[in-house]
């Protein structure tokens, strides 16, 4: 395990916990008016394919930060 870790950017017990944001039950908020394609209609994946080249993942991973239940020190 340490050395499938180590192939994927962990060095550490330390790096891997530092992954960690909130728990799936506390984005229940967050997620709720979230589409989920449930059928073969591909509208979802034609949108996200026009969002490829934006940058947004420290604005989300900020927006997710805020459901967190634990303060981060950094």
């Amino acid at each position: 395990m340490r050395e499938s870790l180590n192939e994927v950017g962990y060095r550490s017990a330390t790096d891997l916990l530092a992954t960690y944001a909130v728990k799936a039950s506390d984005l229940r908020p967050w997620l709720r008016n979230a589409q989920i394609n449930r059928d073969r209609n591909l509208r979802l994946q034609y949108l996200a394919g026009l969002g490829l080249n934006n940058y947004l993942a420290p604005e989300i991973y900020s927006q997710i930060l805020r459901y967190s239940r634990f303060r981060r020190t950094y």
